[in-house]
Parts: structure tokens; C-alpha cells; sequence
């Protein structure tokens, strides 16, 4: 494997920082024993003490993993259920906010009507007599659309 794409990966753990005998340390005689004043100085580990060690370590960091992406899933869900309350929040203002809208709405063409009723009949009082010729037919479409609106307010 490539040094600098070790040197990146956040699994490896080079194998230098576990414990290893100094094999630089022990001084042998010509008969290939140690000397008895290294034996006991360095502890050395057997090669499936070493691999158990190793072992260990991996379980240790896959556990570190776990509980962090428990964690994290936590914080999301906990997250998630606040946005949820935020925009459900949201939602119920907004539809408060139409229907206040809406009842203006429905007041403010009321109104319209009544002065351009009022209007018309003015005109007609200036004119010098009744409402009559062009008048007529607005007067005509302001009650329909009065009893539009008289039919919008009745179904709310």
C-alpha cells in the first residue's frame, strides 16, 4: 500500500505503536542464548498475544464507530422530529392566516357591492329620475354577484 494513502486512511494504525520487543537490546552469547540480564527487561509478546492485541484494537475502534454513529443517529432523529414540529407549526399559521385572509376578502366584495350600489343609484338621482337604460344592468350583475358572494359565505 502507498505510504501517503496510509498516512489518510483513518483505519490504519501502523503496526509500530503496538508493543514489540527491541531485538537491538538483547546481547547473545556465541551459542545463541540470551544474556541473562535481557531476558527479563523487555517483555517480548508471543505472535498470538500480538495478533490478539491487534485484535483488540480493531474491536475497540469498530466499537468507537458504532457508538458514534449511535450518536449521530440520535442527534438526526432528534433533528428531524423538530423540523417536523417546526413545520407542522408553520402550516397551522399559514392555514389561520388563509382563512383570515379569505374572510376579508369576502367582507371587502361585500362592501364593493354596497358602494357601487349606492353609486349607481346616486348617478340615477343626478340624472333626474329613475334607474333605468345602462344602470339597469349594473344593477343587475351587482346583485348576482351579491348573491354569489351570500352563497360563498353561507358554505364557510
Amino acid at each position: 500500500m502507498d505510504p501517503q494513502r496510509m498516512q489518510f486512511n483513518p483505519w490504519y494504525r501502523p503496526l509500530d505503536l503496538l508493543p514489540m520487543p527491541d531485538y537491538t537490546q538483547q546481547q547473545f552469547f556465541g551459542n545463541g542464548s540470551p544474556s541473562p540480564s535481557t531476558t527479563s527487561s523487555s517483555p517480548t509478546l508471543s505472535s498470538r498475544e500480538r495478533e490478539e492485541t491487534i485484535n483488540s484494537l480493531h474491536e475497540a475502534r469498530k466499537q468507537k464507530r458504532r457508538e458514534q454513529n449511535k450518536a449521530a443517529q440520535r442527534k438526526f432523529r432528534l433533528r428531524k422530529e423538530q423540523t417536523e414540529t417546526q413545520l407542522r407549526s408553520n402550516l397551522v399559521d399559514a392555514e389561520k392566516h388563509l382563512e383570515d385572509l379569505s374572510k376579508d376578502n369576502s367582507r371587502l366584495l361585500q362592501e364593493l357591492c354596497s358602494v357601487r350600489k349606492e353609486n349607481l343609484v346616486w348617478r340615477a338621482r343626478q340624472a333626474g329620475g329613475g334607474v333605468g337604460g345602462e344602470g339597469e344592468g349594473e344593477m343587475r350583475e351587482l346583485e348576482a354577484m351579491e348573491r354569489r358572494l351570500s352563497g360563498v359565505e353561507g358554505r364557510r
